[in-house]
């Protein structure tokens, strides 16, 4: 049974507001918050959607559960909050508050052992993305660093299928030249991000050829990420 949820980093300032459970305005709907004891409010307070948000939850003793979103990987090019908006964030997900209030969406309810058995949880929010660039929070799980790591691959990976169909060439044989050889555990290799999202996309065009015209039209529609920076 919780006990208390502690401090959240970037509490409060210019740019966001993180509202705790036991606070009195904590935004209710329909889809109610108290399905989440976990939760927390975050109000964006700036002109600018936020676009990528990470967020761990700390068990006093125990490793934390962390949750990322971001919109470059979806052509919806959805916002994670709204300029002036809020959502609601818990270990299963993020939630616009706008979207519950229109009976939208509603996040699944999972169990959380580690959670549910901690007298002390710290929910930390570790990164927030605005769609201008700016990125607040230390970003310890890497968001930035996955998103840049994502669109080098997919331009890596279209330049390919580009070359190939361009010079006549086996666009298939090429994509798989991409990636490691088949059977590479790739745990066992160093780290890569590029690497591995090209496995990812270069595999999942070579091994459904039928429909990779529709899947390349997809990736040339995914939203391009801003120049991070911070202040």
């Amino acid at each position: 049974m919780i006990g208390m949820i502690l401090a959240v980093l970037l509490q409060a300032g210019p740019k966001v507001d993180i509202v705790a459970p036991s606070d009195p305005f904590v935004f209710t709907a329909p889809a109610g918050p108290a399905y989440s004891p976990y939760m927390v409010v975050l109000t964006n307070k700036t002109d600018h959607d936020i676009v990528g948000l990470a967020v761990t939850w700390a068990p006093e003793g125990d490793q934390p559960y962390g949750v990322q979103s971001e919109s470059f990987g979806s052509t919806t090019k959805t916002s994670i909050v709204p300029a002036r908006g809020q959502a609601i964030v818990t270990p299963d997900g993020f939630l616009r508050s706008d979207f519950i209030q229109k009976g939208m969406a509603m996040l699944p309810k999972r169990p959380h052992p580690a959670l549910e058995a901690a007298n002390h949880i710290t929910v930390n929010i570790d990164a927030i993305i605005f769609d201008d660039g700016l990125v607040l929070g230390p970003d310890k799980t890497g968001l930035v660093d996955n998103i840049n790591a994502r669109a080098i691959a997919i331009s890596r990976v279209l330049e390919t299928v580009r070359r190939a169909t361009t010079d006549g060439q086996d666009v298939t044989a090429a994509l798989r030249a991409m990636m490691p050889p088949a059977g590479t555990n790739l745990a066992l290799l160093p780290p890569d991000l590029v690497r591995n999202w090209i496995v990812f996309y270069a595999g999942q065009l070579s091994r459904l050829p039928q429909r990779r015209d529709r899947s390349v039209q997809d990736l040339q529609q995914l939203p391009i990420p801003p120049t991070f920076f911070r202040k």
